[in-house]
């Protein structure tokens, strides 16, 4: 399935007031999710909108949070979007994701770490890619460089992009 949680896993907590801010917190340290394994740790605070100013039901005041995920492959993630790789290049692609966060939407700080593995269907040369991330109110800063599995040493692609970031107004995006 999508998403498997072992009975006992997933806990969640909140605490607060009906009608004012009120804190909900995750944790799950067995998830399996795509066909992958998954950590979750999160914490949030949440504000209750009103309506009849024309407030969303909830906002997200701040948040705090840990991401571990392994063995999600990337033929399951494109599924979810109705896309496949096609099957000529012979090729998957195996993905781990580090992840950690604090702040608000509008005022975060963000580091993550991705790391895709090529499955070759005839065993041909893997490469393995290490992007790194670090995102702000203001900008995000990529790092990547991938090798070939096995000369980890020899880098066969580097490369690095800042990325100007606007998270509120009008325009959002890069």
């Amino acid at each position: 399935g999508l998403v498997e949680l072992p009975p006992g896993d997933l806990r969640v907590t909140a605490k607060g007031t009906v009608g004012k801010s009120f804190a909900v917190t995750a944790k799950a340290d067995k998830l399996e999710l795509l066909g992958g394994r998954a950590k979750l740790d999160v914490a949030a605070s949440l504000l209750q909108g009103d309506k009849t100013k024309g407030e969303k039901p909830v906002s997200l005041q701040g948040f705090d949070f840990s991401l571990a995920l392994d063995g999600v492959l990337l033929s399951n993630l494109l599924a979810l979007r109705g896309k496949r790789i096609p099957p000529a290049l012979g090729f998957d692609t195996v993905l781990s994701l580090r992840a950690e966060g604090k702040g608000t939407l509008t005022d975060p700080i963000v580091d993550a770490t991705l790391t895709p593995t090529t499955l070759r269907t005839d065993n041909g040369d893997r490469v393995t890619a290490v992007v790194v991330a670090h995102a702000t109110r203001d900008a995000a800063n990529v790092e990547l460089v991938a090798t070939e599995v096995k000369a980890r040493s020899d880098a066969v692609l580097r490369g690095s992009a800042y990325l100007p970031l606007t998270l509120d107004g009008k325009k959002k995006g890069i």
